[in-house]
């Protein structure tokens, strides 16, 4: 699901325990493999994890909170947990990276959903 608006993103957080978000520029040279790795890592996420994914050039204002360069949080009632900015470059690897720190992460809160 993509994000339309910082509204929706607040609504996301406040009603969701679990929340991924991929932001990302399409101009951006790395924004193809961020497609790739995102997709590849959503496949993996647990059903019980709201999946979104945020384009920041139809989002000035997340643009203004965001860097160019793909990011991907993780958020667990409302406070981020985790925060990746960029890609190794990678798609195997940066999947792998994503999957083991996204699930340390989780499980260190005594959060026991599959990534």
């Amino acid at each position: 699901l993509e994000i339309s608006s910082s509204e929706e993103l607040e609504r996301a957080l406040l009603f969701n325990e679990v929340v991924m978000i991929g932001y990302y520029d399409p101009e951006s040279r790395e924004a193809t493999l961020f497609r790739k790795v995102y997709k590849r890592l959503s496949e993996h996420a647990d059903p019980r994890i709201l999946v979104l994914v945020a384009n920041l050039r139809n989002i000035p204002e997340l643009l203004r909170d965001s860097t160019t360069t793909p990011c991907i949080r993780v958020y667990y009632r409302g406070a981020l947990v985790f925060e990746q900015k960029g890609l190794f470059g990678d798609e195997e690897l940066d999947v792998f990276v994503l999957r083991r720190g996204i699930r340390a992460v989780l499980r260190e809160l005594n959060v026991h959903f599959r990534v």
